[in-house]
């Protein structure tokens, strides 16, 4: 997401569905815009409805502003499928999306003047077939002003202009025929439409792609997150979570950007491939990529020969915090005192996130039971937390960190909209 204010801000962006962004001046006043799409992941076969809820906040005071235009754009593949101005009395604005009908219905809305649908409760309910299929959809949304006559336009002819992107997922199945048994693996691409997926038995590798833009100039300001979800049988792909590679056009995933849950399923692993701004540039710095072919390439594949270390890494399945994890001692040992030091940083940039951190933790055995779990622990801006634990055996243990919320430095306002889980492997001679 960017905004357009004369100069570009540095904020979050492409694959998240919820937007905190830093303060910008309207009259003199210090304020910031919070969008948000729910629910967070929209598949195309659900008919639940989708809701968009916008507000101006004041920095200072923590309220929202009141009587607050928009302007809000939907398209997807160059073509306006949403198009709308809107007027809210009370300042946040409550989109409910019903997502069928043939024409657009608007309802629960006070009046209809100048082309401006306004309402004194703050919610509108359209029925319009949006988020329909899948892939990448384009939200553009324009703060026209404040006050009910919009006289108090923002200062520019064209107020403020925030654009985001938003990707309703696809999820495909297909078929793994090996040793004269039919197994079924399904692919969820949290980004973009999912292409070509097949399974090689020889190489026991799963392959598919999606369309991506690798032209990052019109990403220069944002953060950019591919989240891709496979779920594989176990009874296919039989062993360690340490046997599992992953490769995005060619480069190996390592460390964050690749995770392997086998607790979450009785019957399946799962898989997470979390590519995000840096190892895109990474490959396009390494002069890996042909831009002009506009496709991201994916094999995940099971290797003989486990790749044997414990993740000093981590990053949450949203993309939004990264979390480092030392160990005391550094090669763990069954049975002895164990120290880890768990660090929270900006995914973005890698230095220390500007908040204290709320966490919980939990390991688990090669078995799937719990060796430790514990909630709400609070980790001070710039330090690190500590887990004390004792192994009970050799083995892979897996380790979970998941964020319950953040508190900013300069806000009194706990952020819960970069909660997400991190998943990683422990190795314990």
């Amino acid at each position: 997401m960017c905004i357009d204010q004369g100069s570009v801000k540095d904020v979050r962006g492409d694959g998240f569905s919820s937007e905190t962004l830093p303060p910008f001046n309207m009259n003199g006043e210090k304020l910031f815009l919070f969008v948000k799409v729910s629910p967070t992941i929209i598949n195309v076969s659900d008919t639940q409805n989708r809701y968009l809820d916008l507000r101006i906040i004041d920095s200072v005071t923590e309220e929202s502003v009141q009587n607050v235009s928009y302007q809000i754009k939907i398209d997807k593949d160059n073509k306006v499928i949403l198009n709308g101005k809107f007027h809210s009395q009370p300042g946040p604005l409550k989109i409910k999306i019903v997502p069928k009908g043939e024409g657009t219905v608007m309802t629960n809305l006070t009046s209809l003047s100048d082309g401006i649908w306004r309402t004194s409760t703050g919610n509108v309910t359209i029925r319009e077939p949006v988020f329909l299929t899948t892939g990448l959809y384009h939200l553009s949304i324009e703060i026209l002003g404040v006050d009910d006559n919009m006289s108090k336009n923002i200062g520019s002819s064209r107020g403020f202009v925030f654009d985001s992107w938003l990707s309703v997922a696809d999820v495909r199945n297909t078929t793994a025929e090996k040793n004269g048994k039919t197994f079924n693996i399904t692919v969820t691409s949290f980004y973009d439409r999912i292409n070509g997926l097949t399974f090689d038995p020889t190489s026991m590798t799963v392959v598919w792609s999606m369309p991506f833009d690798w032209n990052m100039t019109r990403s220069k300001h944002e953060n950019i997150l591919v989240h891709e979800e496979i779920r594989v049988p176990k009874s296919l792909f039989n062993g360690s979570p340490l046997q599992y590679g992953a490769f995005v056009n060619g480069m190996a995933l390592f460390g964050r950007s690749l995770t392997i849950d086998p607790f979450s399923s009785q019957n399946f692993t799962i898989a997470h491939l979390l590519i995000n701004k840096q190892e895109i540039m990474k490959l396009l710095n390494q002069d890996m990529i042909n831009i002009n072919n506009q496709r991201m390439a994916f094999n995940l594949t099971f290797l003989q020969i486990p790749k044997l270390q414990s993740s000093s890494e981590l990053e949450t399945d949203n993309g939004e915090v990264f979390i480092s994890i030392s160990r005391i001692p550094e090669q763990l040992v069954a049975n002895s005192n164990t120290t880890l030091l768990i660090g929270f940083k900006d995914p973005a940039t890698g230095v220390p996130i500007n908040a204290d951190v709320t966490y919980g933790a939990k390991i688990l055995d090669p078995n799937g039971n719990s060796i430790y779990d514990e909630d709400s622990k609070t980790t001070i801006y710039n330090t690190t937390s500590k887990i004390n634990v004792i192994f009970p055996k050799k083995g892979i243990y897996q380790i979970w960190v998941h964020i319950e919320g953040l508190a900013p430095l300069d806000s009194d306002v706990f952020d819960i909209s970069r909660n997400g889980v991190a998943r990683g492997y422990l190795l314990v001679e």
